[in-house]
């Protein structure tokens, strides 16, 4: 239900107007700030060097850890940063414009045990280096600029081998063996539900990302192994840093793109702060309308974003952070059939969160991160089956959650830091919700469930982890976490420990082994008053990696994982089935179940291989490969393959930047094929339903996918404005890729849904 029809659209035309009305000017510069502090303290560090590489132009930082290079020619630049007794740091990708400022931060980790010998290690992963093998982190213009990703966050990890590949039209993380509601996203220390537009309730995917890519600073990706202070979720944590915006003069940009048209700003907020702001609106809508295509798809959907802070003093910080989206879809009968769609209906969704986050230093005894926020989530839904025109869905449900959290980080001493604090979510959530009898995946008629609840519960937890450098080459880190579910009313304890082990300036090793907890979406828990006493789903992880540094600015790491599952909720009536998944089985939508168990058990385990290299000169790539198997238990005592199980995944992504003016990249992609169960087509022709044949639940499997997108950026640099004008074109040879087989009841056999085919996308970026 939740897919848009990305072949109908239109605004070529605005691109040329554009280009025709600019006007290139005389030459002027731009130029470069920042500042530079510490990571354990947020400390400014004055004085540090700060080098314009290959250009011969250098700095020192002021009294505030201050920096700034101006007449600087537009183009891409890199920046090392050093500091006696931190690591150093390289950051590529810095793109200058003219007259306009590009403001970078940099956070510089301590050097403990320093001694006297040249550091090989040029700091371009530097902040990945501090976790795992398999944690990946990725720079605004990465983003940006990434291949296949239409400025979606989620689909820029599409690239590492941890995510399985499953359909294009869903940006559904499923990360190492997992399921789409184990992951997390938080921006500047506040708690994210869900990042993307049309989300699938209780699950962390959907059809497109609601964030606006020239607002990040840069994301960090915790594919597992994260730290004590995150929980309540089982696979996998993202960390987005939004940027502060421009503290000394007004800047403003108007885009057109595959997700539809905006304009943001940002500028100085009185002397101490500043503001970012962006509207955005798909057009979808505007040009069926225009044109009366009839009964063609035409979501609408659009969000605002907005991120202030005030700084009274060096020592404190406020930010404040909110977003909004909303997504409406119409599908009637007609379209469905169409489009091989198996239900239609009508969507009406809205999502808020804001949030004050303070932070606050405590000198060289390290700092805080204090955040209130709401978050705010509405369904108005009403589905029905594509054929029979019999309903399946009437939702109309609200999910309110008041979240308050805290993390300290304290420096105990050169070596040792302790990292503690809090979570506490209060959910008040309100469901008048009816499921309708319809024939399920074993040919059973469900009964009608009416669903009228108004629930209460709250999440609580305490979190602490002592990081410790013991010495020049060992570190390790002890972490525990108890979180506590009103909902069933149990605490669990969640031990963690990470050992890391440098072998030289340019490798080192690393393990990880940790329990997580989740509680179950309450989309489930509200069903039936039985469900709340469920156990909450486990799990034991287990990862090891080593990283290698090929050149300064080229990263191997390879890291195996195995990850064993308990506590998953099983239907007895659908005993072959796992309920986990059943958000992507389900066209992203979650059944109903009269009874329930807490039976389920599952494990994955797999390895990854990545090879990055960040942009030198004029090349970067990411060259990745992975291998995962996923197996569930059933009610029946047999291990089945989970649907997301790709087995083998290879990705390569990269580009080539000849000068400032052009950019070459591309992305192929090549998965396994995912398994399916086929359908017993004689049980679903006698009663005109899709009936799966339950003695070959996931054995069998689609067609391997593959694909490749490439992408031409071309920037335009004006006397007092710049533009971007690129061109992508996703599946350039066109592969039949499939997303899943259905009953298809007009003909009484077999469809096939087949995933997104060659797409052209154009998009331009005009800021002024």
């Amino acid at each position: 239900m939740r897919r848009i029809n990305p072949l109908q659209k239109c605004g070529l035309t605005v691109f040329f107007i554009l280009l025709l009305t600019a006007r290139l000017l005389i030459s002027q510069t731009g130029a470069i700030s920042g500042s530079i502090r510490e990571n354990s303290t947020k400390l400014f560090l004055p004085g540090a060097n700060v080098i314009i590489a290959g250009t011969g132009k250098g700095t020192s930082t002021g009294p505030e850890g201050d920096f700034y290079f101006n007449a600087l020619e537009e183009g891409t630049y890199t920046i090392k940063v050093s500091y006696t007794g931190y690591k150093s740091e390289t950051r590529t990708d810095i793109i200058v414009r003219k007259n306009r400022t590009t403001v970078t931060n940099f956070e510089l980790f301590p050097e403990v045990f320093q001694a006297n010998e040249v550091t090989v290690n040029a700091g371009f992963f530097q902040k990945a280096e501090q976790f795992s093998a398999g944690t990946a982190s990725f720079s605004f213009e990465e983003i940006r600029r990434a291949p296949g990703s239409a400025g979606d966050i989620s689909r820029i990890l599409f690239s590492l081998p941890s995510i399985a590949k499953t359909d294009d039209q869903k940006n559904s993380l499923i990360v190492r063996g997992g399921s789409a509601f184990e992951n997390s996203f938080y921006i500047d220390n506040i708690e994210i539900p869900n990042i993307n537009h049309f989300p699938s309730q209780g699950s962390s995917g959907g059809a497109i990302g609601i964030l606006n890519v020239d607002f990040l600073e840069d994301i960090i990706f915790f594919p597992g192994g994260f730290n004590a202070s995150y929980g309540d979720k089982l696979s996998s944590v993202t960390e987005i840093s939004f940027r502060d915006g421009n503290k000394s003069l007004p800047q403003f940009q108007l885009d057109l793109n595959f997700t539809g048209f905006g304009a943001s700003g940002e500028g100085p907020l009185g002397s101490k702060g500043s503001w970012l702001f962006s509207a955005r609106r798909s057009y979808l809508d505007l040009v069926v309308k225009a044109f009366d295509v009839g009964s063609s798809i035409a979501p609408r959907y659009g969000d605002y974003q907005l991120k202030t802070i005030y700084e009274p003093d060096s020592e404190n910080k406020f930010s404040l952070l909110a977003l909004w989206s909303y997504d409406i879809n119409d599908v009637d009968p007609l379209a469905a059939v169409g489009n091989d769609m198996k239900v239609y209906g009508y969507q009406n969704l809205t999502q808020i969160t804001s949030g004050i986050n303070w932070r606050t230093l405590h000198g060289a005894a390290g700092f805080s991160n204090t955040s209130i926020a709401y978050s705010y989530s509405g369904f108005n839904e009403k589905f029905s089956e594509t054929g029979t025109m019999d309903p399946l869905l009437n939702n109309n449900s609200t999910e309110n959650i008041i979240k308050l959290r805290n993390v300290n980080n304290i420096v105990l001493s050169s070596s040792n830091v302790l990292i503690s604090g809090f979570d506490f979510k209060y959910y008040f959530p309100s469901f008048d919700n009816t499921y309708y009898p319809t024939t399920d995946l074993y040919g059973n008629i469900t009964p009608l469930i009416n669903i009228s609840t108004n629930s209460n519960e709250y999440y609580s937890a305490l979190f602490f982890e002592l990081q410790q450098k013991i010495s020049r080459f060992f570190t390790v880190n002890l972490g525990v976490r108890s979180d506590y579910f009103s909902s069933n009313e149990r605490v669990y304890l969640s031990p963690r420990i990470q050992l890391k082990y440098e072998m030289s300036e340019v490798s080192y090793f690393n393990i990880n082994l940790g329990r997580y907890t989740q509680a179950l979406p309450i989309i489930i828990t509200v069903q039936n008053s039985k469900f709340r006493r469920l156990k909450s789903p486990e799990n034991y992880s287990f990862s090891a990696g080593y990283s290698h540094l090929l050149t300064a600015g080229t990263r191997l790491s390879i890291e195996g994982y195995y990850k064993q599952y308990i506590n998953l909720p099983m239907d007895p009536a659908l005993p072959g089935l796992n309920i986990m998944d059943e958000v992507q089985f389900s066209d992203g939508l979650i059944s109903s179940h009269s009874d329930l168990n807490e039976s389920g058990k599952a494990y994955a385990a797999g390895i990854e291989i990545v090879i990055q290299k960040k942009l030198e000169e004029s090349v970067y790539g990411i060259v990745a490969a992975g291998y995962c198997v996923s197996k569930y238990l059933d009610l029946n005592d047999i291990w089945r393959s989970r649907i997301n199980e790709n087995k083998f995944t290879f990705s390569a992504t990269g580009g080539y930047k000849p000068d400032k003016y052009w950019e070459f990249s591309g992305r192929f992609i090549c998965a396994g094929g995912i398994p399916y169960t086929p359908f017993d087509e004689i049980a679903s022709g006698n009663i005109n339903s899709g009936v799966i044949d339950e003695q070959a639940i996931n054995s069998s499997r689609y067609p391997s996918y593959h694909s490749l997108n490439l992408r031409f950026d071309r920037r335009f640099y004006f006397e007092s404005s710049n533009l971007i004008l690129y061109i992508s074109v996703w599946n350039i040879y066109n592969n039949k890729n499939i997303s899943s087989f259905y009953w298809k009841k007009s003909s009484n056999s077999k469809g096939t849904i087949y995933q997104w085919g060659l797409l052209p996308i154009f998009g331009i970026e005009y800021e002024f």
